[in-house]
């Protein structure tokens, strides 16, 4: 189980900083392949893909074994050449351009010289994936990763008894990440300018300053908007934590006033994880014996496979409060504190179908929710301003970096999941309401606003109506500019429940664990706290990110540990 609660401060790279930035100093490895100049089949672009790879990382510090048009007799080198070069922990990967060939569920990556004559002759002729992972495995890598260039067609294939098309699925192991340059069983396509079509959207998206499984979405949707989905990239495996190419500033030591503030958030909690959360954070910690004694009393109830229910945080409403106030009514519960919408009950299909331009197997299958109270939510992503007077009064312990945007009334950035429940809490405690994080049903719900369509204002979206960064022509919207900031909330118009930005400026996170798709999600609005709450699901898009991640139904995650510069909050409140 990752930890829930570690604290990772990164820097990002070339958006972030000039001169000076701390680089990442994790040994680093790679091999390289390219492999096209075959006797059967040649190819056009992989050792372009190959050499423009290498250069690419060798920027990011890998050490790059760089194999063009790899024979038959160099296969066992390359595997033990590859193999002593990692060490315990070393980051380790493995990116291939050329042909691929699966038999019996293998894949394989057959050499230019090979001479295949049937499914037998593969083995002796080809580089295994399965023996790379089991090399980098052994090695005890500290993180795997691999892309795969190699769903072309079999040139082979007429020669097999079976027709199988692409690479075959390959379950990784835990610290593993293999990314496909289209879905396993399908095929792709060599492109028609110097490098093949996923291997270009993924040169360019590795400067980006997005943990790699971020990054890799984009990648993605580069494909599949460039091919008009034909091929569509595919992601098997994990890894442990966040892993990124353009580099990281070690972790700073906290002050030590927060282990008291963070025992003081859980103590009174009725859940193991927050325990376990507190432990993973401090083991060593002043309350982490009295931890231990909470964490086993609630095991011993079997509290730990009890489903928080909403309503534990969602009181029910008397008169006077919420249920009393009409739908848009707009208000504040302090001077500093942020402005709220009241939200009626309703009901709502959450998810994509499957026709929608961009979706992800995460966004489906479709499902009914009904909200059965009415309930506020932020007008407004919290600000800077509204954070400050938190962090003034003490109950915030992160007076986050503004990296010279500004602070005011932009959106709060560089804060954690962690840090905005602290917000919470603090306002919580200061107004006498139920404050919180919008359940990732409530946030696709006030996003909504009675619309079925990809954002809000229909299914295309414009540089005037959300801030994102883009060049292409997605959902019919063309920019000419990137922007490179965050801009100050309410600068667009609103939706139809009265909300400001809910599609872009910065990401938005939610109370809920993540899963991998809505298979047993509640259906009443509730947050879905099984799951891998090792992640925090993200909604809304953000200003680094290209229009079709701002979709309504779009899902992301990160640990929950992470402050970054795209990432921020909006509230949720009940009586």
């Amino acid at each position: 189980m990752r930890n829930l609660f570690s604290i990772l401060a990164v820097t990002l790279c070339f958006l972030l900083t000039g001169p000076g930035l701390a680089q990442t100093t994790d040994q680093r490895v790679a091999l390289v392949i390219g492999n096209a100049a075959y006797k059967s089949g040649p190819l056009a672009n992989p050792v372009n893909d190959a050499r423009a790879m290498a250069a690419r990382l060798r920027s990011f510090g890998f050490d790059v074994m760089l194999k063009e048009n790899l024979k038959t007799r160099e296969i066992g080198s390359t595997y033990r050449e590859f193999r002593t070069k990692i060490k315990p922990g070393t980051t380790a990967l493995v990116f291939y351009a050329g042909h691929g060939i699966q038999v019996k569920g293998q894949n394989y990556f057959p050499a230019i010289d090979a001479e295949i004559d049937s499914e037998e002759d593969v083995p002796l002729q080809s580089l295994n994936l399965g023996t790379l992972l089991e090399n980098m495995e052994e090695a005890k890598a500290g993180v795997s990763l691999v892309f795969l260039d190699a769903c072309r067609d079999n040139p082979f294939a007429r020669r097999f008894r079976s027709a199988s098309r692409g690479l075959a699925k390959v379950e990784a192991a835990s610290g593993t990440l293999i990314h496909y340059a289209t879905r396993p069983g399908s095929v792709a396509a060599d492109g028609d300018g110097k490098n093949g079509t996923y291997t270009e959207a993924l040169l360019t998206q590795l400067n980006s300053p997005l943990p790699v499984e971020l990054m890799l979405k984009q990648v993605t949707n580069t494909v599949v908007a460039k091919t008009k989905g034909k091929q569509e990239p595919w992601i098997e495996g994990s890894l442990r934590g966040d892993f990124y190419f353009n580099g990281r500033v070690p972790v700073a030591s906290e002050p030590a006033g927060n282990d008291r503030a963070f025992w003081d958030s859980v103590k009174d909690s009725r859940y193991p994880d927050e325990f376990r959360a507190y432990l993973d954070q401090y083991p060593r910690g002043l309350f982490a014996a009295l931890a231990q004694t909470r964490l086993k009393a609630l095991q011993s109830t079997q509290v730990a496979s009890v489903v928080p229910n909403i309503a534990a945080t969602r009181p029910q409403a008397v008169p006077g409060a919420l249920a009393s106030m009409t739908r848009g009514t707009v208000f504040r519960d302090c001077a500093d504190c942020p402005e709220m919408v009241v939200i009626p009950a309703g009901s709502f299909t959450m998810g994509s179908s499957s026709s929608e331009t961009g979706r992800f197997d995460d966004e489906g299958p479709q499902h009914l929710v009904r909200i059965a109270s009415p309930f506020a939510a932020g007008k407004f992503e919290v600000t800077f301003d509204e954070w400050d007077a938190c962090v003034r009064d003490r109950g915030c312990t992160q007076n986050p970096s503004d990296q010279g945007r500004g602070r005011g009334k932009r959106p709060v950035i560089n804060v954690s999941w962690e840090d905005a429940k602290s917000y919470t809490q603090w306002l919580s405690r200061r107004t006498g309401k139920s404050y919180r994080l919008l359940t990732e049903a409530e946030w696709e719900y006030v996003a909504r606003a009675g619309t079925t369509t990809a954002f809000s204002f229909g299914n295309r979206i414009s540089p005037q109506q959300a801030s994102y960064a883009t060049t292409n022509s997605y959902a019919g919207s063309s920019v000419a500019t990137t922007p490179r900031n965050t801009v100050t909330v309410g600068s667009y118009a609103p939706n139809a429940f009265g909300l400001y930005d809910v599609h872009g400026n910065v990401w938005e996170w939610s109370e809920d664990c993540y899963n991998a798709n809505y298979n047993g999600a509640p259906s009443d609005g509730t947050a879905w706290m099984s799951g891998d709450c090792g992640r925090r699901v993200l909604r809304g898009g953000a200003w680094i990110v290209n229009p079709q991640i701002l979709r309504s139904a779009y899902r992301n995650n990160v640990n929950p540990s992470g402050r970054f510069n795209f990432i921020g909050f909006r509230l949720a409140r009940t009586d």
